[in-house]
């Protein structure tokens, strides 16, 4: 068992370079084993905290507590300096003209599970997924180690964006 738990910690802390167009390929294949259409975009943070403010500006497009949060992170120099970085690198991956012009090229939020306002989501990508998941394999167990060891982001995150 221990063994198990020292080889996810390893992935977990590691900062090896992510193997992107590993990552991107199977994220794809996840979304068509669910019936979605594939995203039109991977957005790459060097940190968890830079994934977290992406997610906050991509919901903040049609959720009025996130306008709210990212009004806030806006009054303090440092946020406002990192978001700012964040809407740059979303643009220049995106290939898009403004941060307008992204926000109307996304798609519909494909839920958590978690809504701080506003309506939940149409779609929640985690319920077709693990109901794909199951479809595809004879157990569980199978299915959640075969996908996390196609997907390792090795210390870095992603974000998809239909």
């Amino acid at each position: 068992m221990n063994h198990k738990r020292d080889e996810w910690l390893s992935h977990l802390l590691s900062s090896e370079p992510a193997n992107r167009a590993q990552a991107e390929s199977a994220l794809r294949d996840l979304y068509a084993a669910t019936g979605l259409p594939a995203p039109n975009y991977f957005f790459w943070f060097d940190s968890p905290f830079k994934t977290v403010l992406a997610m906050i500006l991509l919901t903040a497009v049609k959720d009025s507590f996130m306008r709210q949060m990212v009004a806030g992170l806006e009054r303090i120099a440092t946020e406002r300096k990192l978001l700012v970085v964040v809407r740059e690198e979303m643009l220049r991956a995106s290939s898009q003209p403004n941060w307008d012009a992204l926000a109307r090229v996304t798609g519909e939020s494909l839920s958590t599970g978690v809504t701080l306002s506003g309506p939940m989501p149409a779609k929640s990508i985690h319920a077709e997924v693990t109901v794909s998941r199951l479809k595809l394999y004879s157990n569980v167990t199978d299915a959640v180690l075969t996908l996390m060891r196609k997907i390792h982001f090795r210390g870095q995150s992603i974000i998809c964006v239909m």
